[in-house]
């Protein structure tokens, strides 16, 4: 099966089952098949071929995962991107992609502002379409015009599952985009999987505010066509209430969180109201599961279970918590998902045993391709074995317990020692957020003369609380095994900065400090 089929495949079971839902309106499996089959067959029209390079600069909208199934499905690859992207980065992966065709809305005053290279030849904008600022050999399409020329034809060719599918582009330590090449085994492989040990089926309605650019949001319109469920978009989670709102009136079941969501959530205090009983799903990936609002997120949904989980891109999902391990084992992202295999070894590759630290290693059918025109970075984080495996040097080192369970310490940038002792920025981070006073909290390595390292610490204060350098001082005296831990500088601040995909911005910061 290849990744569009998902749709064609749930719509043949279910054509009147609702696929995707938002504030535009409601698309059934059905139409939303017969949608992205005319935008593909428009996509011919448009001298789109196998492996051309198509370009989704949108946000969390129905438009955004019609023109992407499409373009998959007329045998281009997508790049679905973050359409407030400055143009210097925009820039870049225009050159290194080079995408054919450039779809977006408020995304093209920025395309306006780069280099357009040669190989791009078609815009489809969502808003009024316009031409000014682009080269002649441009042409620009209104997306109501694609949507509806097509004649809805499947388009010849042959195509594998080992063609790639999607490109994402994320930003490394360096800041500079990478583009990670996913095919359709690597997809379907991890779909598959994620949906065998969460246990989604046909009837769960999942709520979606993750951006398509951003993996985790993307995945969901897989898992959701995958098992023929219902996914509800919503724009953001920056108004939390109303998201709760949703989940209560769409009857949502599954609730996919990054930890920040929950952060947010509860940065209050104990949420006040109804409780939300229909949920019978939680998941959390992205970053370490903030273990100190676990009480908390079971008295808002009681009836849900808790996955705490952890994958990166390059892989989409490497782990997941048992969900009666969450007491036992809090601060654990578990075991290995169905189908994948990890490890964790030395600077000399050789596997070492429990509670030591070491980087992790993935194999599987779902470790991605490599980084899109980057050979070098590729061969460093893909190594090809002998037999022809691809295993992923994932850059985030580990520690596994007695019982296999593992535990992330912190990426390779994160890790430091201090005064002989070896911890990472994420350990800081950690034991901050056990402070009762501490709403958030984020850790940056900063160099120190007796010490080799250290840290310095940005530290947002719940509402009503009061908090001080001092006084975060003092509780790290006692929170910390040693004292050469404390970090060495402590910044109050109102808030952190974010990302596109709401993580913490710690590039800025890094800058800042």
């Amino acid at each position: 099966m290849l990744v569009h089929e998902l749709i064609t495949q749930a719509a043949a079971r279910q054509p009147e089952r609702s696929y995707l839902i938002s504030e535009q309106g409601c698309w059934h499996y059905e139409a939303f098949s017969r949608l992205t089959d005319t935008i593909a067959s428009s996509f011919s029209h448009l001298q789109i071929n196998r492996g051309d390079r198509v370009i989704i600069a949108l946000e969390n909208r129905i438009e955004a995962y019609a023109l992407l199934f499409a373009a998959i499905s007329a045998g281009a690859i997508a790049v679905p991107l973050v359409p407030t992207l400055p143009p210097e980065k925009l820039q870049y992966v225009l050159d290194n992609c080079q995408p054919t065709v450039f779809c977006g809305r408020r995304s093209l005053e920025i395309l306006r502002q780069t280099r357009v290279g040669n190989q791009l030849h078609s815009v489809i904008a969502l808003d009024k379409a316009s031409r000014e600022g682009l080269p002649d050999f441009v042409r620009v399409f209104d997306y109501r015009d694609v949507m509806s020329s097509g004649d809805g034809r499947a388009r010849p060719g042959r195509r594998r599952d080992q063609d790639p599918a999607v490109i994402i582009y994320t930003s490394g330590s360096t800041g500079i985009p990478k583009g990670i090449v996913l095919t359709h085994l690597n997809i379907l492989a991890a779909t598959r999987s994620i949906t065998t040990y969460l246990g989604l089926s046909g009837d769960d309605k999942i709520i979606n505010f993750q951006p398509p650019f951003f993996d985790y949001g993307l995945y969901h319109s897989f898992l959701a066509a995958f098992v023929g469920a219902t996914l509800y978009l919503e724009r953001n989670f920056v108004f939390p209430s109303n998201v709760l709102n949703q989940i209560e009136h769409q009857g949502i079941t599954v609730v996919p969180f990054v930890p920040t969501n929950i952060t947010t959530l509860f940065s209050r205090g104990p949420v006040v109201r109804e409780p939300l009983t229909r949920v019978r799903l939680v998941t959390s990936t992205g970053a370490r599961f903030p273990v100190q609002h676990i009480p908390a997120l079971r008295t808002l949904m009681p009836n849900a279970t808790i996955f705490s989980m952890y994958g990166l891109t390059e892989c989409k999902r490497v782990s997941y918590l048992p969900p009666k391990q969450l007491d036992i084992r809090p601060s654990s992202v578990g075991i290995p998902m169905p189908g994948v295999e990890a490890w964790i070894v030395d600077e000399q590759d050789r596997p070492v045993g429990p509670e030591t630290v070491g980087q992790l290693v993935v194999r599987g059918s779902n470790v991605a391709l490599g980084y899109w025109g980057d050979p070098e970075g590729s061969a460093t984080k893909f190594r090809i074995q002998p037999d022809g495996q691809r295993w992923l040097y994932t850059g985030d080192y580990f520690k596994r317990d007695e019982e296999g369970y593992l535990y992330f310490v912190g990426r390779r940038d994160d890790l430091l020692k201090v005064g002989g002792y070896r911890t990472s920025t994420k350990e800081i981070e950690a034991a901050l957020a056990l402070f009762e006073p501490v709403q958030e909290v984020a850790a940056i390595p900063i160099p120190d003369e007796v010490l080799g390292h250290s840290t310095k610490v940005f530290i947002v204060p719940k509402p009503d609380h009061r908090l001080t350098p001092d006084g975060v001082r003092r509780y790290c005296q006692t929170a910390f095994e040693t004292r050469t831990l404390v970090p060495k500088v402590i910044e109050i601040v109102s808030r952190l900065p974010r990302t596109g995909t709401g993580k913490t911005d710690y590039e800025t910061l890094v800058q800042a400090g």
